[in-house]
């Protein structure tokens, strides 16, 4: 999520704080670890997600992270090996090392004869 998207203004974002709020008070209380999401598409599950859940939780201290697996319909995987990717670069730039560095470190360069 970018760091302003909460502040864009939208006229048409119908905004849900309790509902962000009671979602947050479960995971604190241990309550749930994982929540899903159920309803047709348009119907504002994703701008729930990014403009009231995630930015609450930020601001509860926990990490957010979003993927979108529409991005790639026939790979859908691809996406949440980026999204893997990216927060790791992120979480510990000194560390990241590109997926096919580590391919590369797993497979011989040469095959036997």
């Amino acid at each position: 999520m970018r760091t302003d998207e909460k502040r864009l203004p939208d006229p048409w974002h119908f905004a849900r704080p309790e509902l962000a709020n009671a979602y947050l008070r479960a995971f604190d209380l241990k309550l749930s670890a994982a929540r899903g999401l159920f309803a047709l598409r348009g119907m504002g599950k994703t701008e729930f997600l990014r403009r009231d859940l995630m930015p609450a939780a930020v601001e509860h201290g926990y990490l957010t992270a979003y993927t979108n697996l529409w991005g790639n319909r026939t790979s859908p995987e691809t996406a949440l090996v980026s999204a893997h990717f990216a927060l790791q670069a992120w979480l510990l730039p000194e560390a990241h090392i590109t997926l096919r560095q580590q391919v590369e470190a797993r497979v011989p360069a040469t095959r036997p004869a």
